[in-house]
């Protein structure tokens, strides 16, 4: 419920006690539209039949609306933002358009302790993420295990072949720290040679043995450090 509704009930001169129940009211009422909104929208989000620029078109009328469209909505029965899902659906579109709203959290973690940025399996969306300057790559969960330590794991949710692409694109992001342990002082190296995933430990080694080429912004130092990792 906006400010302008606020002061127009203060000014109709409403006892204080129900004055402050019917804001509680108005307060519910509101939040509970935009909950179905919301709603509707992750549910276009999950429909694949449903173009990117049919669901840009249903946020922005919402917009429109309600000013204060909560644009970073988590699902309740998921724990799912609407960025997550839309990284998880891999509609680039989509995806380019929340990344273009300086209020989304790109930083958001799930029940599960994984960021939108666990989700993408593609190299645009990867890079698309990367784009932004305010996010973490090295975030950790609770039991201080980065993504580059998870993509380290066995039971990787990708087949072996993916998963060498995901790893080397977060190396080759300048802000990755290969060189961060977890709650069990365990580091992705260690992680990946735990799992006999020995290609993977190659070019972490590699990374963590040229620490002056992870320069940001600087092509030349990237084209080096892509040479080093694309040799294993």
């Amino acid at each position: 419920m906006g400010m302008n509704t606020k002061c127009k009930l203060q000014k109709m001169n409403f006892p204080q006690g129900l004055l402050k129940t019917i804001i509680i009211i108005m307060g519910n009422i509101f939040r509970s539209k935009m909950k179905k909104i919301c709603d509707k929208i992750y549910d276009k989000i999950c429909n694949k039949a449903i173009l990117d620029s049919e669901i840009i078109r249903a946020i922005e009328c919402a917009k429109r609306e309600y000013p204060k469209f909560d644009i970073n909505y988590v699902e309740c029965d998921w724990s799912w933002s609407l960025l997550m899902v839309a990284v998880g659906q891999d509609r680039r579109e989509l995806i380019e358009y929340f990344l273009k709203d300086p209020d989304i959290n790109v930083n958001y973690k799930n029940s599960n302790d994984y960021t939108a940025l666990g989700f993408a399996y593609r190299v645009p969306i990867l890079k698309s993420l990367f784009n932004r300057q305010d996010l973490d790559v090295n975030m950790q969960d609770n039991d201080g295990n980065t993504l580059l330590y998870k993509r380290c794991n066995y039971s990787s949710n990708y087949n072996n072949s993916d998963n060498i692409i995901i790893v080397r694109e977060l190396l080759l992001d300048a802000r990755i720290d290969p060189s961060i342990r977890n709650n069990r002082g365990r580091t992705a190296w260690n992680n990946a040679v735990f799992w006999r995933q020995y290609r993977l430990a190659n070019m972490i080694k590699k990374v963590l043995r040229t620490p002056l080429l992870r320069i940001p912004n600087n092509m030349l130092l990237y084209d080096i450090v892509r040479m080093i990792i694309e040799k294993y």
